[in-house]
């Protein structure tokens, strides 16, 4: 892997995410998003085992570029979390908490491609799905950082909502067993729009 510097610098973590966060999409504070994730929720499937991932690594440090390995790739298995101030989508919850897959390669300028979906609001179930595409891998100050786009349409009760945006990540654990990121995304239906942001936690297999 090429170790290229970039001056996009996120603090990633269960706390730090939202150093990922932009001037445009402002439109939920950067605390209230910290307080929304962090809120348990009366039921649902996918809330419960995120929150269960996130107190996994929670405390580990940011993994550097040397401890990923020169080539090859692996598969990180986890939760993303799409933030909601319920201006456009109307969810139950604070947010839609879907299921992560993602294949991220470790030769030349790194990848990231996968897919999220599976998506839960306290119980009420959205279908369709998130892309994550275009990821490439660099080395920041803080460590080794992965940024690829995200995009798709999630669907519930005859509408749907088009999200489009990037998920910015970083590797934590000696060996960069965990993946977590935050960035900005932009969630539509009709006339209505919302900048909002995205969150991710998942584990190597």
């Amino acid at each position: 892997m090429k170790r290229v510097m970039t001056t996009a610098i996120c603090v990633l973590g269960t706390i730090g995410l939202m150093g990922c966060q932009s001037a445009v999409n402002n439109a939920v504070s950067q605390a209230a998003m910290v307080t929304m994730a962090a809120t348990p929720t009366s039921g649902g499937a996918n809330k419960p085992l995120l929150e269960a991932l996130q107190e996994e690594n929670q405390t580990l440090a940011r993994s550097a570029m040397a401890d990923l390995p020169m080539s090859g790739g692996a598969t990180y298995v986890g939760y993303a979390q799409v933030i909601s101030d319920r201006t456009v989508i109307p969810t139950v919850s604070t947010e839609l908490v879907g299921k992560a897959s993602l294949e991220v390669g470790f030769g030349g300028t790194g990848s990231m491609t996968g897919t999220i979906d599976d998506f839960d609001d306290n119980g009420t179930e959205y279908g369709g799905a998130l892309a994550a595409s275009a990821g490439t891998i660099s080395a920041g100050a803080n460590g080794p950082q992965v940024r690829g786009k995200v995009a798709g349409t999630v669907t519930n009760a005859g509408a749907s909502y088009d999200i489009d945006g990037n998920i910015t990540g970083g590797f934590f654990g000696p060996d960069g067993e965990y993946l977590n990121g935050f960035d900005d995304i932009t969630v539509t239906s009709g006339s209505a729009t919302s900048n909002t942001n995205i969150s991710l936690n998942a584990a190597r297999q």
